[in-house]
């Protein structure tokens, strides 16, 4: 039996698979509007640390609504706050919301 592995990588990691002979059958853009950010807290923590994790949901969506409106200045910003390549930042966000930005 011939099989098939399967993973969603984002970058870096989907870069370091393609460079490892990995094959990329499809991109978020293939299947735009499915891929899901979650977000998740122990029932404990929720009920523990509302305001925290509030702030925390409130300033996440702060930061997608900057980085969609001001997209060169957010890609000047992020590569040095995650020490990811601004190349692989870009790649990262094909078929996502902030791409429409």
């Amino acid at each position: 039996m011939n099989r098939q592995f399967v993973a969603v990588l984002g970058d870096p990691a989907k870069s370091q698979a393609i460079a490892q002979a990995y094959n990329m059958i499809g991109t978020a853009r293939d299947v735009s509007g499915i891929i899901a950010d979650v977000l998740a807290f122990r029932p404990s923590v929720l009920d523990e640390r509302k305001p925290e994790i509030t702030a925390i949901v409130k300033s996440l969506f702060e930061a997608r609504e900057f980085a969609i409106s001001n997209r060169e200045e957010a890609m000047e910003i992020m590569p040095k706050r995650t020490k990811i390549p601004r190349e692989a930042l870009e790649a990262s966000i094909v078929g996502t919301l902030m791409e429409a930005g």
